[in-house]
């Protein structure tokens, strides 16, 4: 039996609350979008392959941007989830629950775009349970690979806020 309580010899650390959210203003958020239609700011190498995917690539920004969609859910997306007259997407949340999230006719029309494309350059891929959003390959994009073409987008675009905006900041946004 302990005679003595050894928690009221211990002293309290504060630590301070965060106050701010990182997130892309207005005029940033286009700034981004510039940079994925144009590849401003992006190296020689970087523009060789943009050219591959622009039209991906603005989709999925745009409805991260637009939706506010965690990257798991966009991960897991089929073409059958996506309703382009609607405006509308089914997506399956963090506790498995499917969601229907609405976008903007903007967000549709980039979203158009790219499974036109898609159908045209990977006719084996446009299928009706088919990923969403692919690789060169043909593959569903990991979580990983999200991961890496938001921050090179970032850093072409707001240098300022590279390393500070990924994939989970544009939800914020």
């Amino acid at each position: 039996v302990i005679q003595y309580n050894p928690v009221l010899g211990t002293q309290k650390v504060k630590i301070p609350p965060k106050d701010y959210v990182v997130y892309l203003n207005l005029e940033e958020q286009e700034r981004l979008l510039q940079t994925i239609r144009y590849g401003t700011g992006l190296s020689e190498r970087q523009k060789k392959w943009h050219t591959r995917y622009i039209k991906r690539d603005l989709a999925m920004v745009f409805l991260f941007l637009d939706t506010g969609m965690r990257v798991s859910e966009l991960q897991g997306a089929d073409n059958n989830d996506v309703d382009l007259n609607e405006c509308s997407i089914i997506v399956r949340r963090k506790g498995g629950k499917l969601s229907k999230i609405y976008f903007s006719d903007e967000s549709a029309e980039y979203l158009r775009d790219y499974m036109e494309e898609k159908k045209q350059l990977y006719p084996l891929y446009a299928g009706f349970k088919d990923p969403l959003i692919i690789s060169e390959k043909g593959e569903r994009l990991s979580v990983r690979q999200y991961e890496n073409i938001v921050p090179k987008y970032v850093q072409a675009a707001i240098p300022e806020k590279a390393g500070l905006i990924n994939c989970h900041k544009l939800r914020s946004s």
